[in-house]
């Protein structure tokens, strides 16, 4: 009897155990789920052509064969300055863009709003606290929106770039819980941001990746983007999701140049490092104060690639710091690359080149645009390098289980 008592305890024991290790298995996600580059090219050029305005309902995003089924385009009281949020479909794909910051005076605005009251939100039984030029900026254009995420066949991208990464946040929460939809539904579904300011308080970012995984949910930074630095952590606001450090260094030895680790020699490589990186931004040449700058509209005939739109838009080229780079024996290539970053070490990795000044010209989605295009280079949380976004994120995802 006692015999059996125990093998029973056993079975439940080890039961218990395999159920668990599933469990932590199954959060990871897999090739058949997890956010590709592919994704986030579409994503990208979306948040890009979010900004023309010639764009209407039929239209093809160029670059891409998404067509636009829902537009809309209104004028925020506030500051007088358009939100838009696009609905584009191809295939079983639905990509919700917003547009973001149209112009300097906008983006100023969105770094000074923290002095302004917060509106409060419920999200069921939590109480959260959002920017309020957010939350009326969100409110403004996306009445309409739910009609719009109702098709369980659908696999949705959601993004959006500047003040169009922080609304697109904000839709991503609200689909969990103030609205019945099947967004989620979907295990390829994902939210993809390029420069999101912060939105919210530390309940906000808490609840946010409580309920959305943040492999899910991918916040692109470009180098040392400002914005992505606004509205300021002292004041109480907070990130939510996994980002991805988007850079361009020295490789080490055949592993990037920073590792993440804290130690006297690669504080020491680290530093030679900053001493070689390539600081001067490919936009320095344009006027950081003419609103101009933060957009990416284009006026040409349709695209078939990402390379050929961004020549399209951006014709300049920079002929520094390219292909191999050699100094000493030290360094070995120059390379493109994206690092996963945990939440807890977000802000780490988007400043972990303590020499890079932030730079508005950061911020310019042409930028993000022109990484998407270049960057072969993968590094998981702990540095180990891959050769695709997937299995980075992956490999990530691993890491965080051991």
């Amino acid at each position: 009897m006692a015999v059996t008592v125990t093998l029973k305890k056993s079975i439940f024991i080890f039961t218990v155990f395999f159920i668990i290790g599933n469990v932590v298995t199954s959060d990871c996600p897999t090739e058949a789920n997890v956010i590709s580059k592919e994704d986030v090219r579409h994503a990208a050029i979306a948040s890009s052509e979010a900004y023309n305005d010639d764009l209407v309902v039929g239209s093809t995003i160029k670059g891409t064969s998404f067509m636009i089924v829902h537009k809309v385009h209104k004028v925020l009281k506030a500051n007088g300055e358009g939100i838009r949020v696009l609905v584009a479909d191809h295939g079983n794909t639905r990509i919700v863009v917003y547009r973001g910051t149209d112009g300097g005076k906008q983006l100023a605005q969105e770094g000074a709003s923290f002095f302004a009251a917060r509106t409060q939100v419920k999200y069921k039984a939590t109480e959260v606290k959002i920017l309020k030029f957010f939350w009326e900026a969100f409110e403004l254009v996306s009445y309409k929106l739910n009609l719009y995420l109702q098709d369980p066949s659908m696999k949705y991208i959601i993004t959006g770039h500047s003040l169009g990464g922080a609304l697109a946040s904000i839709l991503a929460l609200n689909t969990t819980t103030r609205v019945i939809n099947p967004v989620w539904k979907n295990p390829q579904s994902c939210l993809i941001t390029f420069g999101q300011p912060r939105v919210g308080d530390q309940a906000y970012a808490d609840l946010h990746d409580e309920v959305i995984s943040t492999f899910k949910k991918l916040r692109f930074v470009y180098m040392a983007d400002i914005v992505a630095r606004i509205p300021p952590y002292e004041a109480g606001y907070r990130h939510h999701s996994r980002s991805v450090y988007m850079s361009k260094g020295l490789s080490l030895f055949g592993k990037k140049d920073i590792s993440g680790d804290h130690n006297k020699d690669n504080k020491d490589k680290k530093d030679k490092v900053s001493n070689h990186l390539f600081d001067e931004d490919d936009t320095d040449s344009l006027d950081d104060d003419d609103d101009e700058a933060f957009k990416t509209t284009s006026n040409t005939a349709s695209l078939g690639n990402i390379d050929n739109y961004i020549d399209e838009i951006y014709k300049k080229e920079t002929s520094n710091n390219k292909g191999s780079t050699t100094t000493g024996n030290d360094f070995t290539i120059f390379e493109w690359y994206w690092q996963i970053c945990t939440p807890k070490r977000a802000y780490f990795c988007i400043t972990k080149f303590g020499r890079l000044v932030p730079k508005i010209s950061n911020h310019m989605m042409i930028n993000y645009l022109r990484s998407i295009s270049k960057t072969t280079v993968f590094y998981t949380r702990d540095d180990v390098k891959k050769s695709t976004l997937k299995d980075a994120i992956i490999g990530s995802c691993k890491e965080e289980n051991v």
